[in-house]
């Protein structure tokens, strides 16, 4: 008997020993498989000319005397102490934060813009010198009369003069700009010098101040036949718009659209009263024919790939180095803690026994370059100067697929740091489109300023035009009556729908995928009342 017993318990001992084997072979193969899927991935990869140093995408260093981070109003916001957390001088350093501050009402101070995704209109300063005048006529220099708006909104602005005609100064002295504390990182391998490239991005608030101010200027001295100040000041405003072209991060070109989209209030404003003159507008096709929103967006792209790159590099050479730090965050095996812990990631350690360490962080990093390789690669085409909309939808649609394991280890950094970039390349597309018939606008004035009237066809201007960034082909332009044009691209939705407009959505500004609305400039102000 109890040697029968003694047999059974061997035989039991040897099955669990033997289980162990095999789940510790299936373990080892599909490390050994993993391993070799990443060598084969990251091969591609560099065959098609992709770094893995993090360094190759940081912005060329410039000289601080070239650097407008260092205008003296704004030094402040990049002084710190050793902990790079705490400013240098405090009090200055809120005096940067705070400079040029618009003020706050909620019934003018963002309605400056368009009322809608494409179309421009005339502002009224009737609202901004209202405010003035109700805020403080003393505080804002106002007199005891109203006078004309233009007027009372210039005396408004000149208590802040000083601070405009400071930055004015600034960006002729120093025409580049780079955050070089967001750069200052000694080792790739430590997670606070990574943090400090994701984290340590512009503060954007004085420059959306300036930028406020100098549009506001620019439409009064434009009110008033101030031509010349009009566009000095316009052309600080799409100065302002442009500075974080070269800064990382999905985040930085959003706010350069959404500051470009401000600027082309008063550009749109003298274009429709013919205030330019034919080199004022021989400028700002220069000016506008410079921007490229379709390289901020595939190098905040490729920024998220190398981020993601560099995080795996980070926990391999932690495994390598410190495994006992680097396993201490692992639940059984392979798996980080967050995916079994708490709220929407509890899962069973188990599920993924055979998944190593090892196999977490190749895995994962295959995976990331994969998709990159796979979606972001065609999304953005760089020498047909195109955005692909069928190809971002393409990646929006991989995340919705009931076969995507978003709980899966492989895509759990991706999770994280991948943006869905269809919302991304559908607004920077627009703002691209906007910013080209903007440009084909000003070509269309010269042509108007010499043969006193405007073309039936834009081949007519016998320049070098941009072409819709959606669809690769010339954009739309009618000549509605004389005086009268619209220019448009297809949008989004690669649709012709003849130029036409939903005035409620262009009001509200909500605008889905499927929407038929096309992308448009035009010369004159729109009554929705009319649509």
């Amino acid at each position: 008997m109890n040697r029968r017993l003694t047999k059974r318990i061997k035989v039991l001992v040897l099955g669990i020993i033997g289980i162990f084997l095999i789940l510790i072979i299936i373990r080892e193969i599909n490390t050994f498989r993993v391993n070799a899927l990443w060598k084969s991935v990251r091969k591609e990869c560099e065959q098609k000319g992709l770094s893995f140093d993090f360094r190759d995408i940081i912005p060329d260093q410039v000289p601080k005397d070239k650097n407008f981070a260092y205008v003296a109003p704004l030094k402040p916001l990049l002084e710190y102490k050793p902990d790079g957390v705490t400013p240098l001088n405090l009090e200055e350093h809120e005096a940067a934060l705070n400079f040029l501050n618009v003020p706050e009402d909620g019934n003018w101070s963002s309605s400056l813009g368009s009322n809608g995704p494409e179309l421009y209109h005339g502002h009224d300063l009737s609202s901004v010198q209202k405010f003035f005048r109700d805020n403080g006529i003393e505080l804002w220099s106002q007199p005891e009369d109203a006078g004309e708006p233009a007027d009372d909104v210039l005396l408004a602005i000149g208590k802040v003069s000083e601070g405009l005609r400071l930055l004015a100064n600034g960006s002729k002295q120093r025409p580049f700009y780079r955050i070089d504390s967001r750069y200052e990182v000694k080792n790739f391998d430590k997670v606070k010098d990574i943090e400090n490239v994701i984290g340590n991005a512009s503060n954007f608030s004085p420059h959306r101040n300036a930028q406020w101010w100098f549009n506001i200027r620019s439409l009064a001295h434009l009110e008033n036949g101030n031509v010349n100040s009009a566009f000095s000041d316009l052309k600080m405003s799409i100065f302002l718009a442009e500075l974080n072209k070269n800064e990382l991060g999905l985040f930085s070109q959003l706010y350069r659209i959404a500051l470009m989209k401000l600027a082309l209030v008063p550009l749109w404003e003298g274009l429709a009263k013919k205030s330019w003159s034919p080199d004022q507008l021989d400028s700002l096709q220069d000016i506008l024919g410079s921007i490229n929103y379709l390289e901020g967006m595939e190098s905040a792209m490729r920024f998220e790939r190398q981020l993601l790159n560099q995080i795996h590099h980070y926990l391999g050479g932690l495994l390598d180095h410190r495994p006992d730090n680097f396993t201490a965050s692992l639940a059984s095996f392979g798996v980080p803690i967050a995916l079994v812990g708490n709220g929407s990631f509890r899962l069973k350690p188990l599920k993924w026994f055979y998944i190593s360490p090892s196999a977490f962080i190749n895995g994962s990093q295959a995976r990331t370059n994969e998709l990159y390789l796979k979606y972001f690669e065609g999304i953005v085409d760089l020498k047909s100067r195109r955005i692909i909309p069928d190809e971002a939808r393409k990646f929006g649609r991989y995340f919705e697929e009931e076969d995507f394991d978003k709980l899966h280890p492989y895509n759990f950094l991706i999770s994280l740091f991948f943006s869905n970039p269809v919302p991304a390349a559908k607004k920077i597309g627009e703002m691209q489109n906007l910013v080209d018939q903007a440009r084909i606008a000003c070509a269309l004035e010269v042509y108007y300023l010499k043969k006193g009237k405007y073309p039936e066809r834009l081949n007519e201007l016998g320049t070098e035009l941009p072409h819709d960034v959606f669809t690769g082909e010339s954009y739309y332009y009618v000549h509605e009556s004389e005086g009268r044009y619209r220019i448009y691209g297809v949008g989004w939705n690669l649709k012709d729908d003849g130029g036409e407009v939903n005035a409620e959505k262009s009001q509200s500004g909500k605008l889905s995928d499927k929407e038929p609305l096309d992308l448009i400039w035009q010369n004159f102000p729109v009554s929705f009342s009319d649509q």
